[in-house]
């Protein structure tokens, strides 16, 4: 049951994530849906997984739909 007293496994804790492709990101992503703060820095280019399958539309990858 949560009441006004829970609060999230990782709320409070601030994330740099500096990882590329699936497993990296994604791991990140559940951290975040956990409280966390995440903040992920990429290269100029981007994330070599955005590059991945058909294009789900303007920087999306299929990947990540």
């Amino acid at each position: 049951m949560i009441g006004p007293e829970f609060k999230p496994a990782f709320d409070g804790l601030r994330v740099i994530d500096l990882t590329q492709g699936l497993a990296g990101p994604y791991c990140a992503m559940l951290m975040a849906q956990n409280g966390a703060d995440v903040v992920k820095v990429e290269p100029p280019e981007g994330d070599w997984s955005r590059r991945l399958g058909v294009p789900a539309g303007p920087d999306r990858s299929a990947a990540y739909v």
